[in-house]
Order: C-alpha cells, then structure tokens, then sequence
C-alpha cells in the first residue's frame, strides 16, 4: 500500500500524514511481525518490526510530507496501547521514547503526535488518574535523543491540545478537534477555531486535526460538509487542516479506489485555490468589518466566514449557502476586482457588484446548478496587487 498511497497523495497535492508506530488496529505487520519481541514490553524493540518504520519514513521523507508520528496511540474506541502505556511504568516509557527519538533523529519532517483521540486524564480502572504522567515521560525521552523538535498531540473530540497539555513546556504546535451540532452535538469548526485564534496566553499555530470523515457512518457527513470545515478552520485562523477518508483510514477493504472519490478532488481544487493567494497572510473577519450582512447564524452549519490580508490586497469569503452578501470594500486598499469560485470544477466566474451606500458592496452568489455548487467562495484582489 505505501508507494502507491504516497504517490497519489503527493499528486494530489497533500503535504502532510498522520501515521502511528505503535498502531490502534494494526498491533502487528501484515506478516504477523510484532513490534515487541515480548509482547507488549516497550523495553524489547524488535528490530524487524522497527525496519518497516523506517522504510515507511523513508518514503514519506522521499516525497516532501510532513509526517505527523503518533509514537504509542492510545485510543479513543476498542483497539489501542493504553494498557500497556500505563503497565510499562514511567522509567520504560521515557526510554521507549529516547529509542524512537534517536532512530529517527534524521528525520526532520516529523511533528510528534503524543495520546491518539484521548485526553490524559481519566482511563482504566486500575489507573484513574489518566495517562498523563506516561505520556509526558514519552515526550520527553523523544526530545532527549534530540532531532524533531515539533511536538503537538491528539486530544478527544471538542478539545484542544494546548487545553488538555496547558503545562507541558514539550507542547508547541496547537490543534483543535471537533465535529459538528448533528454528531454529539460537538459545536461547528468554526467556534473553536476562533477560541484558538483569540487565545490570549501561550499562543501557538493551531490547525484541524480532525473533523468528518468523507464517507463516514456519523451524520451529516457529505461532500460540502468536508468543505465547509475546511474553509471554517482556514478563514478563521487555523494554520493547516487534515482530510480523512473512512476507507483509506486504517487500509480498509476499497481504499485504493477511495483515493479518487469527490472528497480527495475537492482537497485538490481547494489547494489549487490556496496556492494563488498568500494564505498565511489572512487575518479572520471575527468581528464582521468586512462581511457586513449575509453571513448567516453563528453556531449554524450556513455560517459564512471571510478573511483579509494584511496588506489588504486580498480577501477570500466562504459562503455554505448561495446568498447575497454585503462587503465593506473600504476595508481593502483601492480598487478591487472579484471572482466567484466554484468547489466542484476549481474554475473561477466574474461577477459586477451592485453600489450600494457609500463603500459598501452587494455581491450575490451565483444560484446552485448541477455544475455550480450551493458552496462558493469569493475572491476580492486589490488592482495595486494584480498590477505587480
């Protein structure tokens, strides 16, 4: 599976991956190889197992991604390490973590991804005070041996990492993970992304870690959803945001033909659509300066969301829902021209707005169709920058 799954996301233009060493289905290689020469003891790598790691970071390494290495996932559902995390006791569990530090110290893509869809505190029976004494141990064996010095980690659903590590000095990439009011009433992307963004201590760059799935079992989970999350988490100051297909998760029966359903095309157009603006350069409209009217319900799924450069050469508005909207261009430096931009074919269409009073322009969103998407994002470029 690796070369080809590596190959077509490269092509497709994906950046970064999620992938445990210590895995929540998978506790050994499809021949059978365990990772433990005694099972479950973190204290006796086996080396063959530990080979197949390498490869693995190798390829990925090859290929430019960014790799964000979940070192001993401890599980939000049946399958996971947590029992043996916690039996292995604080002194094998750091050494653990300075045998992987060390062997992948050559490795400068990595981003250590400590827990795995569960907090810290709370777990067995027989240890109710959490994990997060191990799991510290884990992050600092890992920094000891040097090499990676990105650590972030994978909280439950509706948190963030720096909420649940909120002392932990190993902790210096941010994350937050939810889902939406449909599924366990979670609040939208967009809710914590702004209490990320609008974090007034120990600020770090927060991205999606993760949201719906295409083709998941949870409600509400189709195409314009996985859409919508996105642009929810990149216009309201997230610095990054993972895609998850149900099947190719874990190498399901059909992932190879997952690799190429709506979900991963419309990741593709949308990385098209990024790369033409400078993106790390947009502030979110939290307060609604520049998105006078027509954004909708805060807290519903029809929120729109729009983002101004620093500059104020461009701004970029997502709309969940065709409507018409109001713009202070008086916002933006000079004359501006605007594109809509439609998710399902990646082509841009030009619109003229209608004047209103003073600075403030009407645009009406182009009515949905079967090749127009109810989803649409406009895209304002100031003339000063279309002129350099």
């Amino acid at each position: 599976m690796s070369k080809d799954y590596l190959n077509d996301r490269k092509a497709k233009g994906f950046n970064t991956l999620i992938v445990n060493i210590l895995d929540d289905t998978w506790k050994q290689l499809a021949d059978g190889t365990q990772p433990f020469l005694t099972s479950g003891d973190f204290s006796s790598p086996n080396e063959k197992n530990f080979d197949h790691v390498d490869a693995v970071m190798q390829l990925a390494a090859d290929r430019g991604f960014l790799m964000m290495t979940v070192p001993v996932y401890i599980g939000c559902c049946q399958y996971s390490w947590k029992e043996e995390l916690y039996e292995n006791g604080p002194a094998k569990v750091r050494a653990f973590g300075r045998f992987l530090g060390k062997r992948y110290s050559k490795f400068q893509n990595i981003l250590w991804t400590i827990g795995g869809d569960r907090n810290p505190d709370g777990g067995l029976a027989q240890n109710p005070g959490g994990y997060r004494e191990a799991l510290n141990q884990l992050a600092l064996g890992l920094k000891e041996a040097g090499g990676a010095e990105l650590f972030s980690a994978h909280t439950a659903r509706t948190s963030s990492a720096i909420e649940q590590y909120p002392r932990e000095s190993w902790l210096n990439v941010n994350n937050i993970y939810t889902y939406h009011p449909e599924e366990n009433f979670d609040p939208h992307v967009f809710i914590w992304a702004d209490k990320e963004y609008g974090r007034k201590s120990r600020v770090l760059p927060s991205f999606l870690i993760e949201s719906s799935y295409e083709n998941g079992v949870r409600k509400g989970q189709d195409d314009q959803m996985l859409r919508r999350q996105l642009f929810w988490a990149l216009l309201r100051g997230a610095c990054g945001h993972l895609f998850g297909s149900d099947k190719i998760w874990g190498g399901q029966r059909g992932w190879k033909e997952s690799l190429n359903l709506p979900g991963s095309l419309d990741m593709q157009r949308i990385k098209a659509l990024f790369d033409q603006v400078e993106w790390w350069t947009l502030v979110p409209d939290t307060d609604n300066q520049l998105l006078r009217w027509g954004y909708g319900g805060f807290g519903k799924a029809d929120y729109a969301v729009a983002a101004l450069s620093k500059d104020r050469q461009i701004a970029m508005f997502y709309l969940p829902c065709s409507r018409r909207i109001e713009v202070d261009l008086g916002q933006m430096e000079g004359a501006t021209t605007g594109r809509w931009w439609n998710p399902l074919d990646g082509k841009f269409t030009t619109s003229e707005p209608k004047k209103l009073e003073g600075r403030v322009v009407s645009f009406q969103a182009p009515a949905p169709t079967n090749i127009f998407s109810s989803d649409v994002v406009r895209l304002l470029e100031s003339n000063v920058r279309i002129a350099k």
